[in-house]
C-alpha cells in the first residue's frame, strides 16, 4: 500500500510540473525526494530513459542575485536521452547534459556535460567516456557476483539468498539485474 502511496504522488507531483510546462520524454524513473523546480518547471527538459536516483535536484532559478540586483537569474536545463543521475547531485541553472551520460552521487553540475561522459564531484567534473566505462564494468562482472531479480526486495528475496549475498560481497562489490 505504502508504495501504491508513493507512486501516486510521483505521479501527482509530475503532472503538476508538466501541465506547468515540464517536458519529459518516455521511460523516465524518479526516486524518492527528488525536487524539480515548480516555480520554472517550462525551462526543463527531460528526455528518454533518464532515471534520477533519490534526492537529484533541478534548479532553473538563482535567487542569490535577487538580494544584490533586485531580481533572480533563470536559464534553461536540458537533460538527453539515457541519462542517470546519482543521489543528492544538483543541477543548476543553465546546464545542459547530453545522451549517455552518468552524473556520479553528490555531483553539483554547472556547466554543460558533453554527451557519452561520466562526471562526478562538486563541481563536476569528466572522469570518463561512457565506452571506458562500459568495459570497465564488464571486466568487473566477469570476476564480481551477478546477481538476478530474485536478490532483489521485489524479486522476493529469501533470508538464505541474503546471507549468501552478504557473504559474498564481503570483499567487494557485485552486480544486480
Amino acid at each position: 500500500m505504502i508504495n501504491k502511496m508513493k507512486n501516486l504522488y510521483k505521479r501527482m507531483y509530475l503532472s503538476r510540473l508538466k501541465k506547468r510546462g515540464l517536458r519529459v520524454g518516455s521511460n523516465f524513473q524518479m526516486e524518492k525526494g527528488c525536487n524539480i523546480d515548480a516555480n520554472f518547471p517550462w525551462l526543463i527538459e527531460i528526455g528518454n530513459n533518464v532515471t534520477f536516483a533519490s534526492w537529484v535536484y533541478l534548479t532553473a532559478h538563482d535567487g542569490a542575485a535577487q538580494k544584490h540586483v533586485g531580481y533572480s537569474k533563470v536559464g534553461k536545463i536540458s537533460i538527453g536521452n539515457n541519462v542517470f543521475i546519482g543521489a543528492r547531485s544538483i543541477i543548476m541553472l543553465g546546464v545542459s547534459i547530453g545522451d549517455n551520460c552518468v552524473i556520479g552521487a553528490n555531483s553539483v553540475v554547472i556547466t554543460d556535460i558533453p554527451s557519452d561522459s561520466i562526471v562526478a564531484g562538486s563541481p563536476a567534473k569528466i572522469i570518463s567516456d561512457i565506452n571506458s566505462y562500459k568495459k570497465k564494468m564488464q571486466e568487473q562482472m566477469k570476476v564480481s557476483p551477478v546477481y538476478e531479480k530474485e536478490y532483489t526486495i521485489w524479486g522476493g528475496i529469501t533470508e538464505d539468498r541474503k546471507r549468501e549475498m552478504n557473504e559474498k560481497l564481503s570483499n567487494g562489490n557485485g552486480f544486480i539485474l
